[in-house]
């Protein structure tokens, strides 16, 4: 929100607030989004995914009970075997949470900067009609945008009759902040976001921890054979070989940055 990103209004507590300090920093005239924030979820080790609760659609005076409930989420049976099977303290689990104004969205989806199944060039969107939580739990149809970074095109794909339609405007939108977004990182990124009436609202932004983008693998589909059909002698693939490591080395630089 700092850097400019257009985020719904929020602020987040480290502890249980009395009611009346809760309810001079609220809106009456709004509805909130209550959403819990361990300091252990999403790391590269640790998931944590669906463990904690988060609750949307709260009354202003129903806060205080939501945030309770998000608080002692930390204590549920399936956090406290999660933690064993993977040697955590479920004691030392520290908790935030983010009270932030709801956003009754015309569409809602998810941004990975780079596609999860390791294509680093490829940034994902799917979108859904209405909020999110519709999206993650797949009660909705979405449509699917595959954006080549490289080369700037795209194509979409609808997984049923109420898919929603993504305007070129949308998507290069989504895409632009998705950089912004990755840049403030530093890392490959994972969004939330909502759109209403054509705004775009970005509602959660982590790392991506399922990709290991230091040791790239890089696959080709050339057909070599095309070029030397027939029978090769060793002096012809001693030299194919060389021609085309030197190629594929030099376009492997240039997609990597140099690096």
């Amino acid at each position: 929100k700092e850097k400019g990103i257009n985020v719904p209004s929020l602020f987040c507590v480290n502890e249980i607030p009395t009611e009346e300090k809760l309810l001079s920093l609220l809106d009456e005239r709004k509805e909130f989004s209550v959403r819990s924030s361990a300091f252990c979820e999403d790391s590269t080790q640790l998931s944590f995914a669906g463990q904690f609760d988060s609750i949307l659609f709260v009354k202003k005076e129903d806060v205080l009970c939501k945030i309770k409930e998000c608080f002692a989420s930390a204590k549920n049976e399936s956090v406290i075997s999660y933690c064993k099977e993977n040697g955590i303290n479920a004691d030392e689990i520290k908790m935030t949470v983010i009270i932030q104004e709801m956003i009754y969205a015309d569409f809602s989806g998810v941004i990975f900067s780079a596609n999860p199944q390791g294509i680093l060039n490829e940034s994902v969107i799917v979108m859904g009609c209405k909020t999110g939580d519709n999206v993650v739990e797949e009660k909705t149809d979405v449509t699917t945008c595959y954006y080549n970074r490289t080369d700037k095109k795209y194509y979409t794909e609808k997984a049923g009759e109420a898919s929603p339609d993504m305007t070129d405007e949308l998507i290069e939108r989504l895409i632009e902040l998705c950089a912004e977004i990755e840049e403030i990182f530093g890392k490959l990124v994972d969004i939330e976001f909502a759109v209403k009436n054509n705004e775009v609202f970005i509602l959660q932004a982590r790392p991506i921890t399922t990709i290991d983008d230091t040791s790239p693998l890089i696959l080709d589909n050339s057909n070599i054979v095309e070029s030397y059909p027939g029978i090769s002698l060793p002096l012809t693939i001693s030299f194919v070989r060389e021609a085309y490591s030197g190629v594929f080395k030099g376009l492997a630089k240039r997609v990597l940055h140099d690096e």
